[in-house]
Protein backbone atom coordinates (compact mmCIF):
# COMPACT_ATOMS: atom_id res chain seq x y z
CA UNK A 1 0.00 0.00 0.00
CA UNK A 2 1.59 3.71 -0.69
CA UNK A 3 -0.03 6.44 1.11
CA UNK A 4 2.08 9.82 0.75
CA UNK A 5 0.95 11.97 3.57
CA UNK A 6 2.34 15.33 3.00
CA UNK A 7 -0.53 18.29 3.40
CA UNK A 8 -2.07 16.55 0.24
CA UNK A 9 -4.41 14.35 -1.38
CA UNK A 10 -3.64 10.37 -0.01
CA UNK A 11 -2.96 7.45 -2.77
CA UNK A 12 -3.70 3.89 -1.66
CA UNK A 13 -2.53 0.83 -3.79
CA UNK A 14 -1.31 -2.10 -1.37
CA UNK A 15 1.70 -2.89 -0.47
CA UNK A 16 3.68 0.29 0.00
CA UNK A 17 2.65 3.24 2.03
CA UNK A 18 5.01 6.21 2.44
CA UNK A 19 5.08 9.18 5.00
CA UNK A 20 6.89 12.29 5.26
CA UNK A 21 8.27 13.16 8.37
CA UNK A 22 9.92 16.80 9.39
CA UNK A 23 12.34 16.84 11.53
CA UNK A 24 12.15 20.43 13.71
CA UNK A 25 14.76 23.45 13.92
CA UNK A 26 15.38 25.62 16.09
CA UNK A 27 12.29 27.54 15.28
CA UNK A 28 9.56 25.18 16.46
CA UNK A 29 10.40 26.29 20.03
CA UNK A 30 7.28 27.96 22.18
CA UNK A 31 8.09 29.90 25.47
CA UNK A 32 6.40 28.32 28.55
CA UNK A 33 6.13 29.05 32.24
CA UNK A 34 5.83 26.50 35.16
CA UNK A 35 6.35 27.58 38.51
CA UNK A 36 8.17 30.25 37.96
CA UNK A 37 10.66 28.84 35.61
CA UNK A 38 11.01 29.43 31.76
CA UNK A 39 11.53 25.84 30.44
CA UNK A 40 10.23 22.08 31.52
CA UNK A 41 11.16 18.94 30.68
CA UNK A 42 8.64 15.75 30.38
CA UNK A 43 10.46 12.03 31.13
CA UNK A 44 7.33 10.74 30.10
CA UNK A 45 5.20 7.99 31.73
CA UNK A 46 6.79 4.76 33.83
CA UNK A 47 7.37 1.85 31.95
CA UNK A 48 6.72 -1.97 32.48
CA UNK A 49 8.38 -4.02 29.93
CA UNK A 50 9.54 -7.85 29.36
CA UNK A 51 13.53 -8.33 29.11
CA UNK A 52 13.58 -9.30 25.66
CA UNK A 53 12.15 -6.11 24.55
CA UNK A 54 13.65 -3.32 23.66
CA UNK A 55 13.79 -0.56 26.01
CA UNK A 56 13.30 3.70 25.17
CA UNK A 57 12.62 6.54 26.79
CA UNK A 58 11.02 9.61 25.25
CA UNK A 59 11.28 13.03 27.01
CA UNK A 60 10.33 16.28 25.76
CA UNK A 61 11.74 19.59 26.56
CA UNK A 62 9.78 23.14 25.59
CA UNK A 63 10.43 26.62 27.00
CA UNK A 64 13.23 29.13 26.75
CA UNK A 65 16.61 28.05 26.85
CA UNK A 66 20.33 29.76 26.63
CA UNK A 67 21.75 30.96 23.17
CA UNK A 68 23.19 27.64 22.57
CA UNK A 69 19.35 25.40 22.84
CA UNK A 70 18.58 22.80 25.12
CA UNK A 71 21.00 20.55 26.62
CA UNK A 72 18.11 17.85 28.15
CA UNK A 73 20.06 15.07 29.09
CA UNK A 74 19.45 11.47 30.57
CA UNK A 75 20.83 10.05 33.76
CA UNK A 76 20.40 6.66 35.74
CA UNK A 77 19.71 7.39 39.24
CA UNK A 78 18.35 4.25 40.29
CA UNK A 79 18.43 0.55 39.48
CA UNK A 80 21.62 -1.69 38.66
CA UNK A 81 23.80 -0.22 36.17
CA UNK A 82 22.52 -0.14 32.56
CA UNK A 83 23.91 1.78 29.51
CA UNK A 84 21.73 5.07 27.79
CA UNK A 85 22.82 4.57 24.10
CA UNK A 86 22.34 8.58 23.26
CA UNK A 87 22.03 10.14 26.92
CA UNK A 88 21.85 13.71 24.71
CA UNK A 89 18.62 12.77 22.96
CA UNK A 90 15.66 12.97 24.06
CA UNK A 91 14.52 9.57 22.60
CA UNK A 92 16.99 6.96 23.64
CA UNK A 93 17.30 3.49 24.13
CA UNK A 94 18.34 1.82 27.15
CA UNK A 95 20.23 -1.51 26.85
CA UNK A 96 21.88 -4.08 28.98
CA UNK A 97 17.89 -4.11 31.55
CA UNK A 98 18.08 -7.62 33.66
CA UNK A 99 15.04 -9.14 34.51
CA UNK A 100 12.95 -8.24 37.85
CA UNK A 101 14.91 -4.92 38.44
CA UNK A 102 13.53 -1.51 38.54
CA UNK A 103 15.49 1.45 36.94
CA UNK A 104 15.13 5.22 37.48
CA UNK A 105 15.84 7.63 35.11
CA UNK A 106 16.16 11.55 35.21
CA UNK A 107 15.83 14.22 32.32
CA UNK A 108 17.29 17.55 33.23
CA UNK A 109 17.44 20.71 31.21
CA UNK A 110 19.41 24.36 31.85
CA UNK A 111 17.29 27.02 31.11
CA UNK A 112 17.70 30.47 29.97
CA UNK A 113 17.48 31.72 33.50
CA UNK A 114 19.58 29.58 34.83
CA UNK A 115 17.27 27.42 36.66
CA UNK A 116 18.20 23.73 36.45
CA UNK A 117 15.01 21.53 35.75
CA UNK A 118 14.37 17.71 36.33
CA UNK A 119 12.17 14.87 35.93
CA UNK A 120 12.52 11.30 36.91
CA UNK A 121 10.37 8.15 35.51
CA UNK A 122 10.92 4.61 36.23
CA UNK A 123 11.29 1.23 34.04
CA UNK A 124 10.16 -1.87 35.32
CA UNK A 125 11.48 -4.95 33.82
CA UNK A 126 8.89 -7.93 34.31
CA UNK A 127 10.63 -11.33 36.04
CA UNK A 128 11.35 -14.05 33.86
CA UNK A 129 13.09 -17.48 34.30
CA UNK A 130 16.04 -17.60 31.79
CA UNK A 131 15.22 -20.91 29.49
CA UNK A 132 17.99 -22.98 29.42
CA UNK A 133 17.92 -26.18 27.23
CA UNK A 134 20.02 -28.15 28.72
CA UNK A 135 22.90 -30.53 26.77
CA UNK A 136 21.92 -32.34 23.30
CA UNK A 137 22.51 -35.96 22.19
CA UNK A 138 23.01 -38.08 19.26
CA UNK A 139 20.99 -41.06 18.46
CA UNK A 140 19.93 -44.13 16.32
CA UNK A 141 16.10 -43.86 14.99
CA UNK A 142 13.25 -45.08 17.05
CA UNK A 143 10.67 -43.88 19.85
CA UNK A 144 11.86 -42.55 23.25
CA UNK A 145 15.65 -42.58 21.55
CA UNK A 146 16.28 -39.76 24.59
CA UNK A 147 15.66 -37.28 26.82
CA UNK A 148 15.81 -33.46 26.81
CA UNK A 149 16.90 -31.99 30.35
CA UNK A 150 16.07 -28.16 30.12
CA UNK A 151 15.61 -26.49 33.16
CA UNK A 152 11.85 -25.78 35.16
CA UNK A 153 9.83 -22.52 34.19
CA UNK A 154 9.40 -20.93 37.90
CA UNK A 155 6.09 -20.45 39.42
CA UNK A 156 3.25 -18.52 37.21
CA UNK A 157 5.32 -19.90 33.88
CA UNK A 158 4.94 -22.38 31.17
CA UNK A 159 7.74 -24.02 28.92
CA UNK A 160 7.12 -25.55 25.70
CA UNK A 161 9.67 -27.78 22.86
CA UNK A 162 9.52 -26.23 19.43
CA UNK A 163 11.48 -27.37 16.55
CA UNK A 164 13.74 -24.22 14.86
CA UNK A 165 15.32 -26.15 12.09
CA UNK A 166 15.49 -29.84 10.31
CA UNK A 167 13.19 -32.32 10.49
CA UNK A 168 12.04 -36.06 11.88
CA UNK A 169 11.63 -34.81 15.94
CA UNK A 170 9.07 -35.21 18.17
CA UNK A 171 8.61 -34.85 21.16
CA UNK A 172 6.24 -37.57 24.03
CA UNK A 173 5.42 -34.14 25.68
CA UNK A 174 6.24 -30.46 24.57
CA UNK A 175 5.73 -28.67 27.46
CA UNK A 176 8.06 -31.20 29.51
CA UNK A 177 11.35 -29.98 29.98
CA UNK A 178 12.74 -33.52 30.16
CA UNK A 179 10.43 -35.00 27.63
CA UNK A 180 11.84 -37.40 25.93
CA UNK A 181 11.95 -37.71 22.21
CA UNK A 182 11.25 -39.72 18.94
CA UNK A 183 13.49 -40.17 15.45
CA UNK A 184 11.94 -40.59 12.32
CA UNK A 185 13.51 -43.75 10.97
CA UNK A 186 13.28 -41.75 7.14
CA UNK A 187 15.56 -38.49 8.24
CA UNK A 188 19.16 -37.85 9.22
CA UNK A 189 21.15 -35.28 10.59
CA UNK A 190 21.27 -32.32 13.04
CA UNK A 191 17.79 -30.80 14.47
CA UNK A 192 17.68 -27.55 16.16
CA UNK A 193 15.29 -27.65 19.10
CA UNK A 194 13.66 -24.76 21.05
CA UNK A 195 13.02 -24.55 24.88
CA UNK A 196 10.94 -21.52 25.45
CA UNK A 197 9.76 -20.08 28.76
CA UNK A 198 6.78 -18.05 28.86
CA UNK A 199 5.37 -15.70 31.81
CA UNK A 200 1.49 -15.00 32.66
CA UNK A 201 2.60 -11.52 31.81
CA UNK A 202 3.80 -12.46 28.20
CA UNK A 203 7.20 -12.53 28.66
CA UNK A 204 9.53 -15.27 27.15
CA UNK A 205 12.88 -16.26 27.11
CA UNK A 206 14.46 -19.23 24.97
CA UNK A 207 17.53 -21.12 24.54
CA UNK A 208 18.75 -23.93 21.79
CA UNK A 209 19.40 -27.25 21.73
CA UNK A 210 21.00 -29.88 18.73
CA UNK A 211 19.85 -33.24 18.74
CA UNK A 212 21.23 -35.46 15.69
CA UNK A 213 19.98 -38.36 14.18
CA UNK A 214 22.32 -40.58 12.52
CA UNK A 215 18.87 -42.15 10.25
CA UNK A 216 19.16 -46.23 9.37
CA UNK A 217 16.30 -48.78 8.42
CA UNK A 218 16.61 -52.53 8.96
CA UNK A 219 15.72 -54.55 7.41
CA UNK A 220 17.68 -53.03 4.80
CA UNK A 221 15.79 -53.11 1.25
CA UNK A 222 16.36 -52.76 -2.18
CA UNK A 223 12.31 -52.14 -3.22
CA UNK A 224 10.57 -54.22 -5.54
CA UNK A 225 11.41 -55.03 -9.15
CA UNK A 226 10.75 -52.82 -11.61
CA UNK A 227 9.11 -52.51 -15.05
CA UNK A 228 9.31 -49.47 -16.90
CA UNK A 229 7.60 -48.44 -19.79
CA UNK A 230 8.31 -48.37 -23.69
CA UNK A 231 7.67 -44.48 -24.10
CA UNK A 232 11.31 -43.42 -25.04
CA UNK A 233 13.46 -43.35 -28.11
CA UNK A 234 17.25 -44.39 -27.04
CA UNK A 235 17.40 -44.43 -23.39
CA UNK A 236 15.05 -44.53 -20.28
CA UNK A 237 15.11 -43.71 -16.96
CA UNK A 238 13.81 -44.16 -13.22
CA UNK A 239 14.26 -43.61 -9.55
CA UNK A 240 15.54 -46.71 -7.34
CA UNK A 241 13.65 -47.11 -3.82
CA UNK A 242 15.74 -48.68 -1.13
CA UNK A 243 15.25 -47.91 2.43
CA UNK A 244 16.36 -45.54 4.04
CA UNK A 245 20.30 -46.10 4.74
CA UNK A 246 21.79 -42.44 6.84
CA UNK A 247 23.73 -39.78 5.61
CA UNK A 248 26.87 -40.54 7.14
CA UNK A 249 26.96 -39.47 10.51
CA UNK A 250 29.14 -42.07 12.71
CA UNK A 251 29.71 -43.87 9.39
CA UNK A 252 25.61 -44.98 9.19
CA UNK A 253 25.22 -44.96 5.38
CA UNK A 254 23.83 -46.67 2.38
CA UNK A 255 25.58 -46.88 -1.30
CA UNK A 256 24.15 -48.35 -4.39
CA UNK A 257 25.96 -49.83 -6.99
CA UNK A 258 25.54 -51.74 -10.43
CA UNK A 259 25.70 -55.51 -10.52
CA UNK A 260 24.56 -56.46 -14.22
CA UNK A 261 23.12 -55.25 -17.05
CA UNK A 262 23.26 -54.26 -21.22
CA UNK A 263 25.65 -51.45 -20.47
CA UNK A 264 26.87 -48.88 -17.12
CA UNK A 265 24.55 -46.52 -16.53
CA UNK A 266 24.80 -43.93 -14.32
CA UNK A 267 23.91 -43.75 -10.41
CA UNK A 268 23.41 -39.66 -9.80
CA UNK A 269 23.94 -40.03 -6.15
CA UNK A 270 24.73 -43.66 -5.17
CA UNK A 271 24.26 -42.80 -1.21
CA UNK A 272 20.62 -41.45 -1.97
CA UNK A 273 18.12 -44.12 -0.92
CA UNK A 274 15.84 -42.68 -3.95
CA UNK A 275 18.72 -41.70 -6.38
CA UNK A 276 18.09 -40.99 -10.02
CA UNK A 277 19.22 -43.56 -12.36
CA UNK A 278 19.78 -42.53 -16.35
CA UNK A 279 21.23 -43.99 -19.73
CA UNK A 280 19.00 -47.47 -19.30
CA UNK A 281 18.56 -48.96 -22.54
CA UNK A 282 16.28 -52.33 -23.15
CA UNK A 283 17.29 -55.74 -20.73
CA UNK A 284 17.35 -56.09 -17.74
CA UNK A 285 19.67 -54.31 -15.16
CA UNK A 286 20.62 -55.64 -11.06
CA UNK A 287 21.84 -52.85 -8.70
CA UNK A 288 22.88 -53.85 -5.36
CA UNK A 289 21.93 -51.40 -2.03
CA UNK A 290 24.47 -51.91 1.11
CA UNK A 291 24.15 -50.21 4.26
CA UNK A 292 26.64 -49.82 7.13
CA UNK A 293 26.95 -48.03 10.55
CA UNK A 294 25.60 -48.75 14.11
CA UNK A 295 22.21 -47.90 13.24
CA UNK A 296 21.37 -50.59 10.46
CA UNK A 297 23.51 -52.53 8.26
CA UNK A 298 22.87 -55.48 5.86
CA UNK A 299 22.66 -55.59 1.61
CA UNK A 300 19.81 -56.24 -0.94
CA UNK A 301 19.17 -56.45 -5.06
CA UNK A 302 16.80 -55.08 -7.65
CA UNK A 303 16.30 -55.84 -10.88
CA UNK A 304 14.89 -53.14 -13.51
CA UNK A 305 13.85 -54.54 -16.77
CA UNK A 306 13.65 -51.47 -20.11
CA UNK A 307 11.22 -53.31 -22.64
CA UNK A 308 12.00 -52.46 -26.10
CA UNK A 309 11.06 -48.82 -27.24
CA UNK A 310 8.31 -46.88 -28.73
CA UNK A 311 9.29 -43.27 -28.99
CA UNK A 312 9.22 -40.25 -26.83
CA UNK A 313 6.57 -38.27 -25.42
CA UNK A 314 6.59 -34.96 -24.66
CA UNK A 315 6.58 -34.27 -20.79
CA UNK A 316 3.27 -32.10 -19.55
CA UNK A 317 3.93 -29.10 -17.36
CA UNK A 318 0.71 -26.86 -16.94
CA UNK A 319 2.11 -24.25 -15.26
CA UNK A 320 2.46 -22.58 -11.57
CA UNK A 321 -0.87 -22.60 -9.44
CA UNK A 322 -3.13 -19.72 -9.84
CA UNK A 323 -3.95 -17.51 -6.73
CA UNK A 324 -6.84 -14.92 -7.45
CA UNK A 325 -6.89 -12.04 -4.95
CA UNK A 326 -9.99 -10.31 -6.88
CA UNK A 327 -13.31 -11.99 -6.13
CA UNK A 328 -15.04 -10.64 -8.96
CA UNK A 329 -12.86 -12.60 -10.87
CA UNK A 330 -14.62 -15.22 -13.04
CA UNK A 331 -12.06 -16.62 -15.70
CA UNK A 332 -7.89 -17.46 -16.25
CA UNK A 333 -6.05 -18.19 -18.96
CA UNK A 334 -4.54 -21.77 -18.44
CA UNK A 335 -1.20 -22.18 -20.68
CA UNK A 336 0.55 -25.47 -20.85
CA UNK A 337 3.38 -26.23 -22.54
CA UNK A 338 3.34 -27.54 -27.07
CA UNK A 339 4.08 -30.78 -27.66
CA UNK A 340 7.96 -31.65 -29.14
CA UNK A 341 7.10 -34.74 -30.95
CA UNK A 342 4.63 -35.73 -34.23
CA UNK A 343 1.23 -37.24 -33.40
CA UNK A 344 1.08 -35.79 -30.00
CA UNK A 345 -2.61 -34.41 -28.71
CA UNK A 346 -3.17 -32.58 -25.49
CA UNK A 347 -6.20 -32.42 -23.50
CA UNK A 348 -7.19 -29.86 -20.22
CA UNK A 349 -9.92 -31.25 -17.83
CA UNK A 350 -11.49 -30.09 -14.33
CA UNK A 351 -10.27 -32.91 -12.20
CA UNK A 352 -10.80 -31.17 -8.53
CA UNK A 353 -13.32 -28.42 -7.08
CA UNK A 354 -17.32 -29.25 -6.46
CA UNK A 355 -18.06 -26.64 -8.82
CA UNK A 356 -17.53 -26.82 -12.33
CA UNK A 357 -16.05 -24.48 -14.79
CA UNK A 358 -16.07 -24.58 -18.17
CA UNK A 359 -12.82 -24.84 -20.52
CA UNK A 360 -13.53 -23.11 -23.87
CA UNK A 361 -11.08 -25.36 -25.50
CA UNK A 362 -9.67 -28.41 -24.18
CA UNK A 363 -7.58 -29.18 -27.03
CA UNK A 364 -5.45 -26.45 -26.99
CA UNK A 365 -2.10 -25.80 -25.04
CA UNK A 366 -3.59 -22.70 -24.21
CA UNK A 367 -7.30 -22.08 -23.13
CA UNK A 368 -10.21 -19.99 -20.99
CA UNK A 369 -11.48 -21.10 -18.00
CA UNK A 370 -14.49 -19.48 -16.95
CA UNK A 371 -17.37 -19.66 -14.80
CA UNK A 372 -15.26 -19.48 -11.98
CA UNK A 373 -16.78 -18.42 -8.11
CA UNK A 374 -14.40 -17.10 -5.47
CA UNK A 375 -15.99 -19.25 -3.16
CA UNK A 376 -14.90 -22.78 -4.73
CA UNK A 377 -11.17 -23.69 -6.09
CA UNK A 378 -10.31 -25.62 -8.60
CA UNK A 379 -7.49 -28.17 -10.50
CA UNK A 380 -6.90 -28.89 -13.77
CA UNK A 381 -4.67 -31.85 -15.12
CA UNK A 382 -3.00 -30.94 -18.55
CA UNK A 383 -2.20 -34.32 -20.52
CA UNK A 384 0.07 -34.93 -23.54
CA UNK A 385 -0.32 -38.01 -25.25
CA UNK A 386 0.31 -39.57 -28.18
CA UNK A 387 -2.46 -42.72 -29.66
CA UNK A 388 0.15 -44.18 -32.16
CA UNK A 389 2.13 -45.47 -28.87
CA UNK A 390 -0.07 -45.22 -26.31
CA UNK A 391 2.06 -43.03 -24.59
CA UNK A 392 1.37 -40.02 -22.09
CA UNK A 393 2.02 -37.55 -19.62
CA UNK A 394 0.19 -35.04 -17.31
CA UNK A 395 0.22 -32.10 -15.18
CA UNK A 396 -2.32 -30.65 -12.73
CA UNK A 397 -2.63 -26.86 -12.20
CA UNK A 398 -5.04 -25.07 -8.98
CA UNK A 399 -6.47 -22.36 -9.22
CA UNK A 400 -7.86 -20.56 -5.68
CA UNK A 401 -8.97 -17.26 -4.40
CA UNK A 402 -7.14 -15.88 -1.79
CA UNK A 403 -9.46 -15.44 1.14
CA UNK A 404 -7.19 -12.99 3.29
CA UNK A 405 -5.91 -10.30 1.42
CA UNK A 406 -3.47 -7.49 2.81
CA UNK A 407 -5.04 -4.29 4.27
CA UNK A 408 -2.58 -1.60 5.79
CA UNK A 409 -3.35 2.40 6.31
CA UNK A 410 -1.21 5.01 8.43
CA UNK A 411 -2.91 6.53 11.31
CA UNK A 412 -0.24 8.93 12.08
CA UNK A 413 -0.90 12.21 10.89
CA UNK A 414 1.05 13.96 7.91
CA UNK A 415 3.39 15.47 8.29
CA UNK A 416 4.26 13.78 11.24
CA UNK A 417 6.64 16.28 13.48
CA UNK A 418 9.50 15.78 15.71
CA UNK A 419 10.25 17.54 18.59
CA UNK A 420 13.70 19.63 18.21
CA UNK A 421 16.47 16.23 19.62
CA UNK A 422 14.17 13.91 18.67
CA UNK A 423 15.67 11.00 16.49
CA UNK A 424 13.13 8.44 16.32
CA UNK A 425 9.57 8.51 14.59
CA UNK A 426 6.80 6.47 15.72
CA UNK A 427 4.31 5.69 13.20
CA UNK A 428 1.00 4.72 14.18
CA UNK A 429 -0.42 1.52 12.02
CA UNK A 430 -3.84 -0.18 11.33
CA UNK A 431 -3.20 -3.30 9.46
CA UNK A 432 -4.70 -6.62 9.06
CA UNK A 433 -5.38 -9.65 6.16
CA UNK A 434 -2.03 -11.92 5.60
CA UNK A 435 1.51 -11.17 5.61
CA UNK A 436 3.64 -8.52 7.71
CA UNK A 437 4.32 -5.16 7.63
CA UNK A 438 8.25 -3.34 6.49
CA UNK A 439 9.31 0.27 6.24
CA UNK A 440 12.07 1.88 5.23
CA UNK A 441 13.32 5.33 4.80
CA UNK A 442 13.36 6.18 1.00
CA UNK A 443 15.02 10.22 0.99
CA UNK A 444 15.66 12.90 3.51
CA UNK A 445 18.46 15.16 4.04
CA UNK A 446 22.20 13.92 3.66
CA UNK A 447 22.21 11.84 7.63
CA UNK A 448 25.61 9.79 8.99
CA UNK A 449 24.74 5.74 8.31
CA UNK A 450 21.50 6.55 5.88
CA UNK A 451 22.05 5.79 2.30
CA UNK A 452 18.74 6.29 0.45
CA UNK A 453 16.43 4.14 0.12
CA UNK A 454 17.20 2.24 3.06
CA UNK A 455 16.88 -1.82 3.90
CA UNK A 456 13.70 -2.66 4.36
CA UNK A 457 13.02 -3.43 8.43
CA UNK A 458 10.45 -5.45 10.02
CA UNK A 459 7.54 -3.53 11.75
CA UNK A 460 4.66 -4.68 13.85
CA UNK A 461 1.30 -4.60 12.98
CA UNK A 462 0.82 -1.49 14.68
CA UNK A 463 3.77 0.64 14.79
CA UNK A 464 6.63 1.35 12.58
CA UNK A 465 9.80 2.91 14.65
CA UNK A 466 12.27 4.49 12.52
CA UNK A 467 15.49 5.65 14.46
CA UNK A 468 18.51 7.49 13.10
CA UNK A 469 16.47 10.47 11.77
CA UNK A 470 19.02 13.08 13.41
CA UNK A 471 19.26 16.06 10.64
CA UNK A 472 17.09 18.85 10.03
CA UNK A 473 14.49 18.50 7.17
CA UNK A 474 11.91 15.92 5.70
CA UNK A 475 12.65 12.17 5.25
CA UNK A 476 9.72 10.18 3.22
CA UNK A 477 9.15 6.78 4.78
CA UNK A 478 7.70 4.21 2.86
CA UNK A 479 5.77 1.29 4.48
CA UNK A 480 4.30 -2.24 2.80
CA UNK A 481 2.32 -4.89 3.85
CA UNK A 482 4.30 -8.44 2.58
CA UNK A 483 1.97 -11.56 1.78
CA UNK A 484 2.77 -14.92 1.90
CA UNK A 485 5.88 -15.99 -0.47
CA UNK A 486 4.10 -17.24 -3.74
CA UNK A 487 1.34 -15.17 -3.40
CA UNK A 488 0.92 -11.45 -5.16
CA UNK A 489 -2.07 -9.66 -3.82
CA UNK A 490 -3.28 -6.11 -5.78
CA UNK A 491 -6.02 -3.66 -3.92
CA UNK A 492 -7.39 -0.89 -5.50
Amino acid sequence: MKQRLRNSNNIFSIARTALLLLICSSALFTHTHLQGQNCSVNAGIPQTVCPDEPVFLFGNATGAYPEGGSTATWSQVGGPKVTIVSPTYLTTEITNVVAGKTYTFRLSDRCQDGSLVFQDVTVTVLPITQADAGAGFTACPGDKVGALSANEPGSSESGEWTVVSGSGVSFENSTSPTTSVDFAATSCGPVTLRWTITSTAGCTSFDDVVVVNRGGIEPVSAGAPQNLDGCYSTTQSTNLAGTFGGCGIDGQIGTWSYVSGPNVPNIANPNNNTTAVTGLVEGTYTFRWTVTGPCASGEDVVTVTVPPPLGNITAANAGSNITLCDPTITSVVLEGNTPQFSGETVTWSQVGGTHTATIESPNNPVTVVSGLNSDFSYTFMYSIENPATGCGTNSTISVNFFDDPPVLNITSPDPLLLSCNESTATINLSSGGSGSNQYRIVSGPATPGLAYPTPWEDASDTQAVVEGLTQIGTYEIQIRRITTVGISCETP
